[in-house]
Protein backbone atom coordinates (compact mmCIF):
# COMPACT_ATOMS: atom_id res chain seq x y z
CA UNK A 1 0.00 0.00 0.00
CA UNK A 2 2.76 2.21 1.00
CA UNK A 3 4.14 2.23 -2.69
CA UNK A 4 0.99 2.68 -4.29
CA UNK A 5 0.77 6.04 -2.29
CA UNK A 6 4.15 7.02 -3.48
CA UNK A 7 3.46 6.23 -6.95
CA UNK A 8 0.15 7.98 -7.26
CA UNK A 9 2.01 11.09 -5.70
CA UNK A 10 4.63 11.06 -8.16
CA UNK A 11 1.59 10.49 -11.25
CA UNK A 12 -0.07 13.95 -9.16
CA UNK A 13 3.02 15.47 -9.09
CA UNK A 14 3.85 14.78 -13.25
CA UNK A 15 -0.13 15.42 -14.09
CA UNK A 16 0.01 18.62 -12.42
CA UNK A 17 3.68 20.23 -14.22
CA UNK A 18 1.93 18.88 -17.69
CA UNK A 19 -1.14 21.24 -17.24
CA UNK A 20 0.39 23.77 -16.15
CA UNK A 21 3.10 23.78 -19.08
CA UNK A 22 0.46 23.38 -21.36
CA UNK A 23 -1.62 25.71 -19.89
CA UNK A 24 1.76 28.66 -20.07
CA UNK A 25 2.09 26.98 -23.75
CA UNK A 26 -1.57 28.17 -24.82
CA UNK A 27 -1.05 31.44 -22.93
CA UNK A 28 2.41 32.64 -24.01
CA UNK A 29 4.82 30.86 -26.47
CA UNK A 30 7.54 32.41 -24.79
CA UNK A 31 7.28 30.69 -21.29
CA UNK A 32 7.21 27.42 -24.14
CA UNK A 33 10.49 28.23 -25.17
CA UNK A 34 11.84 29.29 -21.82
CA UNK A 35 10.39 26.40 -19.75
CA UNK A 36 11.34 23.86 -22.69
CA UNK A 37 13.88 24.61 -24.95
CA UNK A 38 16.36 26.56 -22.45
CA UNK A 39 15.50 24.78 -19.32
CA UNK A 40 18.42 23.21 -17.90
CA UNK A 41 20.15 20.51 -18.93
CA UNK A 42 19.77 17.99 -15.88
CA UNK A 43 16.29 18.17 -16.47
CA UNK A 44 16.55 16.91 -19.69
CA UNK A 45 18.93 14.39 -18.56
CA UNK A 46 16.12 13.16 -15.94
CA UNK A 47 13.27 13.34 -18.72
CA UNK A 48 15.59 11.60 -21.55
CA UNK A 49 16.51 8.08 -20.04
CA UNK A 50 13.48 6.35 -21.04
CA UNK A 51 14.26 6.59 -24.57
CA UNK A 52 18.26 5.85 -24.77
CA UNK A 53 19.58 2.60 -25.45
CA UNK A 54 23.17 2.70 -25.12
CA UNK A 55 25.73 4.41 -22.22
CA UNK A 56 27.22 6.14 -25.72
CA UNK A 57 23.95 8.01 -26.25
CA UNK A 58 22.95 8.72 -22.41
CA UNK A 59 26.76 10.32 -22.61
CA UNK A 60 25.93 11.99 -25.61
CA UNK A 61 24.07 14.95 -23.75
CA UNK A 62 27.09 15.62 -21.86
CA UNK A 63 29.52 16.67 -24.78
CA UNK A 64 30.88 19.98 -25.16
CA UNK A 65 31.90 20.09 -28.82
CA UNK A 66 31.96 19.00 -32.43
CA UNK A 67 35.03 16.49 -31.32
CA UNK A 68 32.76 15.35 -28.47
CA UNK A 69 30.00 14.51 -30.53
CA UNK A 70 31.66 12.60 -33.23
CA UNK A 71 33.00 10.49 -30.39
CA UNK A 72 29.65 8.30 -30.74
CA UNK A 73 30.86 7.14 -34.35
CA UNK A 74 34.66 6.22 -33.04
CA UNK A 75 35.06 2.42 -32.69
CA UNK A 76 38.72 1.83 -31.87
CA UNK A 77 41.46 3.04 -29.42
CA UNK A 78 42.99 5.73 -31.05
CA UNK A 79 39.45 7.20 -32.10
CA UNK A 80 38.71 7.48 -28.20
CA UNK A 81 42.22 9.08 -27.64
CA UNK A 82 41.10 11.81 -30.39
CA UNK A 83 39.61 13.63 -27.50
CA UNK A 84 42.10 14.31 -25.46
CA UNK A 85 44.56 15.76 -28.90
CA UNK A 86 45.23 19.61 -28.67
CA UNK A 87 47.19 19.78 -31.83
CA UNK A 88 47.11 19.48 -36.11
CA UNK A 89 49.76 16.66 -35.56
CA UNK A 90 47.90 14.79 -33.04
CA UNK A 91 44.43 14.83 -35.08
CA UNK A 92 47.14 13.59 -38.30
CA UNK A 93 48.07 10.88 -36.59
CA UNK A 94 44.55 9.01 -36.72
CA UNK A 95 45.07 8.81 -40.51
CA UNK A 96 48.92 6.91 -39.73
CA UNK A 97 49.04 3.55 -40.50
CA UNK A 98 52.76 2.63 -38.99
CA UNK A 99 55.00 2.97 -36.18
CA UNK A 100 57.60 4.91 -38.41
CA UNK A 101 54.53 7.39 -38.92
CA UNK A 102 53.47 8.03 -35.45
CA UNK A 103 56.58 8.32 -34.52
CA UNK A 104 57.42 10.94 -37.31
CA UNK A 105 54.83 13.54 -35.19
CA UNK A 106 58.04 13.80 -32.36
CA UNK A 107 60.39 14.80 -35.16
CA UNK A 108 62.06 18.39 -34.77
CA UNK A 109 63.33 19.57 -37.88
CA UNK A 110 62.63 20.17 -41.60
CA UNK A 111 64.80 16.77 -42.60
CA UNK A 112 63.22 14.66 -40.34
CA UNK A 113 59.60 16.12 -41.36
CA UNK A 114 60.75 15.62 -45.39
CA UNK A 115 61.75 11.90 -44.49
CA UNK A 116 57.70 10.76 -45.43
CA UNK A 117 58.64 12.54 -48.49
CA UNK A 118 62.11 11.42 -49.35
CA UNK A 119 62.66 9.90 -53.22
CA UNK A 120 65.84 7.61 -53.04
CA UNK A 121 66.48 4.31 -52.02
CA UNK A 122 69.06 5.45 -49.23
CA UNK A 123 65.86 7.93 -47.89
CA UNK A 124 63.09 4.96 -48.62
CA UNK A 125 65.12 2.43 -46.66
CA UNK A 126 65.73 4.61 -43.10
CA UNK A 127 62.22 3.58 -42.16
CA UNK A 128 62.84 0.00 -42.23
CA UNK A 129 66.08 0.70 -40.43
CA UNK A 130 66.89 -1.61 -37.74
CA UNK A 131 69.92 -0.49 -35.57
CA UNK A 132 71.41 1.87 -33.37
CA UNK A 133 73.66 3.22 -36.15
CA UNK A 134 70.62 3.21 -38.80
CA UNK A 135 68.39 5.24 -35.97
CA UNK A 136 71.30 7.86 -35.71
CA UNK A 137 71.41 8.75 -39.19
CA UNK A 138 68.59 11.86 -38.99
CA UNK A 139 71.01 13.50 -36.71
CA UNK A 140 74.29 13.29 -38.77
CA UNK A 141 75.91 16.17 -40.43
CA UNK A 142 78.82 15.04 -42.37
CA UNK A 143 78.95 12.93 -45.33
CA UNK A 144 81.48 10.41 -43.24
CA UNK A 145 78.43 10.08 -41.22
CA UNK A 146 76.10 9.16 -44.14
CA UNK A 147 78.47 6.75 -45.21
CA UNK A 148 78.47 4.80 -41.80
CA UNK A 149 75.21 3.08 -42.71
CA UNK A 150 77.27 1.01 -45.22
CA UNK A 151 80.31 -0.37 -42.94
CA UNK A 152 80.05 -4.02 -41.99
CA UNK A 153 82.01 -4.20 -38.77
CA UNK A 154 83.07 -2.40 -35.59
CA UNK A 155 86.13 -1.58 -37.29
CA UNK A 156 85.12 0.18 -40.22
CA UNK A 157 82.27 2.15 -37.52
CA UNK A 158 85.57 2.90 -35.68
CA UNK A 159 87.17 4.09 -39.04
CA UNK A 160 85.18 7.46 -38.93
CA UNK A 161 86.54 8.65 -35.86
CA UNK A 162 90.19 8.15 -36.90
CA UNK A 163 92.20 10.73 -37.86
CA UNK A 164 95.79 9.63 -39.03
CA UNK A 165 97.15 7.17 -41.47
CA UNK A 166 98.51 5.32 -38.28
CA UNK A 167 94.76 5.26 -37.05
CA UNK A 168 93.56 3.63 -40.18
CA UNK A 169 95.91 1.10 -40.19
CA UNK A 170 95.26 0.24 -36.85
CA UNK A 171 92.29 -1.60 -38.07
CA UNK A 172 94.22 -4.30 -39.85
CA UNK A 173 96.89 -5.39 -37.20
CA UNK A 174 96.01 -8.68 -35.52
CA UNK A 175 98.01 -9.17 -32.17
CA UNK A 176 98.68 -6.40 -28.96
CA UNK A 177 102.47 -6.34 -30.34
CA UNK A 178 100.80 -4.37 -33.62
CA UNK A 179 98.38 -2.40 -31.82
CA UNK A 180 101.64 -1.21 -29.75
CA UNK A 181 103.64 -0.34 -32.59
CA UNK A 182 102.02 2.89 -33.05
CA UNK A 183 103.49 4.09 -29.79
CA UNK A 184 107.04 2.98 -30.58
CA UNK A 185 109.59 6.07 -31.33
CA UNK A 186 112.83 4.28 -32.81
CA UNK A 187 114.06 1.70 -34.61
CA UNK A 188 115.19 -0.29 -32.10
CA UNK A 189 111.59 -0.46 -30.56
CA UNK A 190 110.06 -1.29 -33.77
CA UNK A 191 112.19 -4.41 -34.12
CA UNK A 192 111.66 -5.14 -30.84
CA UNK A 193 107.68 -6.01 -31.80
CA UNK A 194 109.09 -9.11 -33.91
CA UNK A 195 111.97 -10.57 -31.51
CA UNK A 196 111.46 -13.63 -29.81
CA UNK A 197 113.57 -14.22 -27.13
CA UNK A 198 115.41 -12.44 -24.32
CA UNK A 199 118.40 -11.92 -26.17
CA UNK A 200 116.64 -10.83 -29.28
CA UNK A 201 115.03 -7.57 -26.52
CA UNK A 202 118.82 -7.20 -25.35
CA UNK A 203 120.36 -6.79 -28.19
CA UNK A 204 117.83 -3.64 -29.09
CA UNK A 205 119.68 -2.21 -25.82
CA UNK A 206 123.04 -1.83 -27.45
CA UNK A 207 124.28 0.75 -28.95
CA UNK A 208 127.69 -0.13 -30.55
CA UNK A 209 129.58 -3.24 -31.60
Amino acid sequence: MAYGDVFFKIALVLFVKVALMTTACLTSPSVMIHDIILQPTSHILKSLPLKMKSVEQVLFLKMKSVEQVLFLKMKSVERVLFLKMKSVEQVLLLKMKCVEQVLLLKMKSVEQVLLLKVKSVEQVLLLKMKSVEQVLLLKMKSVEQVLLLKVKSVEQVLLLKMKSVEQVLLLKMKSVEQVLLLKVKSVEQVLLLKMKSVEQVLFCHIRVL
